[in-house]
């Protein structure tokens, strides 16, 4: 079977190509695409936006209200002291057999310790500084150092401390210390925006 344009697995379906970008070739989209780990076709449990991994709760004032009016325009969380919004992007795949998922924190407080949560639930409401936007369960992933520009990454495997399963959707956010100067709410912690996984095999 070829990988980049199967015509059967039990029923005819057409090869679409990579839509959902992780580097697997999908069959179809939500249903089957060809896994190069194990070599075969294999349930896949895709968004149907195409989107495994995206940005959400953005401290702008329009995706998420900030406790104190310190929106934020860079596409992070609610203003930190230094006028920003932390960010939290990610490098790597949704994939728990790759085990290549990090998370990246930029625009935070250099110097600072900021600790990476991850949710099992979707919620939303003001908290210290910043928006809460993940529930329980809750598990606490690791504690990152910040360098001289605010900026860290995440070390360990996410999927092995979340102990995620695929199909599961988990969300994640980075709590941050902002104890120098003023912290626009007066809280001395803030929270980056999150990120939405939805994890496969």
């Amino acid at each position: 079977m070829d990988k980049n344009g199967p015509t059967s697995f039990g029923t005819t379906v057409a090869g679409i190509g990579d839509i959902d970008g992780d580097g697997f070739a999908d069959i179809a989209v939500g249903e089957y695409e060809w896994d190069n780990l194990r070599g075969r076709v294999t349930l896949y449990s895709g968004i149907g936006n195409g989107e495994p991994i995206k940005p959400f709760c953005i401290g702008d004032g329009v995706d998420q209200v900030c406790p104190c009016d310190n929106h934020a325009t860079n596409d992070g969380g609610c203003a930190n002291s230094s006028g920003n919004g932390a960010v939290l992007t990610h490098t790597g795949t949704h994939s728990i057999d790759r085990d290549d998922l990090s998370f990246v924190v930029s625009n935070a407080i250099p110097g600072q310790p900021c600790l990476l949560i991850q949710g099992g639930t979707k919620v939303s409401f003001p908290f210290r500084d910043g928006s809460l936007c993940m529930g329980n369960p809750t598990e606490r992933m690791e504690v990152v150092f910040l360098d001289g520009s605010g900026s860290g990454q995440t070390t360990v495997s996410i999927s092995t401390e979340g102990n995620v399963s695929p199909v599961q959707r988990t969300w994640y956010q980075a709590w941050y210390r902002d104890p120098g100067g003023v912290s626009p709410c007066g809280t001395h912690s803030n929270f980056t925006n999150g990120v939405e996984v939805l994890w496969r095999i």
